[in-house]
């Protein structure tokens, strides 16, 4: 006599999507000292250092953006100097980042956070930063190649995003795996071609837009400028960045079957 045996119902991604939110925002709320201390702090430090360059920068969507237009018109030595504060920057967000990777990884490892601080700071801050720099400057090729275009701008945003998938999962690669930058993006691309984990990047950019808009556009319309470009800095800084990275090296982890 044959049994019948119970087929076992998989998750949807919705419910997927919702476990990896309560875990993130668990995470983040039993380690809020922590992370204020290594990621907001060095977040907050990157913007102060672009106030140095104010006249070329703008804020804009929770973050300080070039006017590339004007590098055409600078001098060599302001082109010097923008360049040098934006790595200096580059470099501490990209800090901050491994930081958050780095405090997911401990808990999971049982390794003491000094040590993984310090190992940070020499290794994986560095390696996630030439991986910035490596996005920036295929982001800034793939604007010059578009300025001239009839719909530039939608070809351009277009672009973007593609750059934003393909690449989505290198930063907690990098640390999670112990990838160096090469490989962290090869392995994002061969990552996001899987359906499951291409569904998770397309929330995490929806919920990041919606956020960091939601944030922008109330503090904007109520708080005169400069305050409200402060108090927005403060408020991505301490909540929603570190809230969205969590929640990305948690997506990233998904590929690990006891990590569920």
């Amino acid at each position: 006599m044959l049994k019948n045996k119970k087929k076992r119902n998989k998750p949807g991604i919705l419910q997927d999507i919702k476990r990896l939110c309560n875990k993130s925002w668990n995470f983040y709320a039993k380690h809020i000292k922590e992370i204020l201390m290594v990621f907001s702090i060095p977040t907050i430090l990157s913007y102060l250092v672009l106030l140095l360059i104010n006249k070329s920068t703008f804020p804009s969507f929770g973050g300080s953006f070039l006017r590339t237009i004007d590098i055409y018109h600078l001098p060599i030595i302001d082109m010097l100097l923008i360049s040098l504060v934006y790595l200096i920057s580059t470099y501490l967000i990209s800090d901050a980042v491994a930081n958050i990777n780095v405090l997911i990884k401990k808990e999971r490892t049982y390794r003491t956070l000094r040590r993984d601080i310090i190992s940070t700071i020499g290794t994986y801050a560095v390696r996630m930063s030439v991986v910035s720099i490596f996005i920036i400057l295929i982001i800034i090729f793939g604007q010059v190649l578009t300025i001239n275009l009839p719909s530039g701008e939608m070809v351009c945003a277009v672009y973007l995003l593609a750059v934003g998938f393909l690449f989505f999962y290198a930063p907690p690669a990098i640390i999670i795996d112990d990838m160096s930058p090469l490989q962290s993006l090869m392995y994002s691309i061969k990552i996001i071609g899987k359906g499951y984990h291409f569904k998770l990047s397309i929330f995490w950019m929806l919920l990041g837009f919606v956020l960091l808009s939601l944030v922008d556009g109330i503090l904007l319309l109520l708080l005169p400028y400069p305050f409200s470009e402060f108090l927005i800095i403060l408020i991505n800084s301490m909540a929603l960045y570190p809230f969205l990275f969590i929640l990305q090296t948690h997506m990233y982890m998904d590929k690990y079957p006891l990590t569920k």
